[in-house]
Parts: C-alpha cells; sequence; structure tokens
C-alpha cells in the first residue's frame, strides 16, 4: 500500500502556510501513476501558492516495486543524525537472520538505501531494466 499524510508547510521564501500531501511510501502494483508522478518530479514537491517557491520536501520515501520484487528507500541526508533510525535498522536483522514471516518479502527488509533522490530514480531505473528486461526511465 502507498502511504501519505497531509501536511502544513510554511515557505521559507514568504511564511505562506498551505497544504501538501507528503509520500512516505510507494507501491507501484497498487498505484502505478505514482511511479510516472516520480519520475516527473511531483511526488514531495512543494510550489508555494503565495510566491511560486519550489522546494523538495525532504522525508524518508519507500518505493516498492512488488512485480520486480525490489524496494529502493530515500533517506534524507540529515536523518543520519537520528539514532532511531539506527535501532530500526538493527531491529530488522534478525529477521534476517531467521528468516521472514511467510507473508513478508524478503526484499523488503533489505532495501537498497540511497540519500539522494536522483539516487532514487536512477536505482529504479537500474533495477526495472535489470530484474524486468525494459527500458527504465532515468528522466
Amino acid at each position: 500500500m502507498s502511504k501519505s499524510t497531509n501536511e502544513t508547510i510554511t515557505c521559507p521564501e514568504c511564511g505562506h502556510e498551505q497544504q501538501v500531501t507528503l509520500w512516505h511510501s510507494i507501491n507501484t502494483k497498487l498505484d502505478p501513476e505514482l511511479r510516472e508522478e516520480l519520475f516527473e518530479a511531483r511526488i514531495n514537491q512543494f510550489t508555494c501558492e503565495g510566491c511560486g517557491k519550489e522546494a523538495l520536501l525532504s522525508c524518508p520515501l519507500l518505493y516498492h516495486d512488488m512485480d520486480l520484487n525490489f524496494c529502493v528507500h530515500y533517506l534524507p541526508p540529515q536523518v543520519l543524525e537520528d539514532d532511531s533510525l539506527y535501532e530500526q535498522y538493527e531491529a530488522a536483522f534478525p529477521l534476517r537472520m531467521k528468516g521472514f514471516p511467510a507473508n513478508m518479502a524478503a526484499h523488503l527488509a533489505s532495501p537498497h538505501l540511497v540519500f539522494d533522490m536522483n539516487d532514487l530514480l536512477c536505482c529504479v531505473a537500474f533495477y526495472e531494466r535489470l530484474l524486468g528486461g525494459q527500458e527504465g526511465k532515468p528522466s
């Protein structure tokens, strides 16, 4: 399932507040249109209704392709200072050692990590071509 939240964002340029949708995960099997929105730079992008300022909203984003069985997890560099991030990843290691619940795909426990949105796009295009034999769209 793809997950999003609606957040109030204050423009750093003019102070205008507006509601935006922040995407936290994208599942391309259930919501294939979100893949195109990501490659068209319409996911987690902010355009101020007051002054037109544009910015990427830095929040973690998990990209999951259930058909090709891969995950890429974008982490904004500033989250590397958050100790809870490391605790979450350490908690996943016992699962890798013991095996996974029958209803959990193994690739979900070890997503490919990237720390730049362009790397996310390149990684998705690479895995699509490698695993799907189709042209990836590195747009």
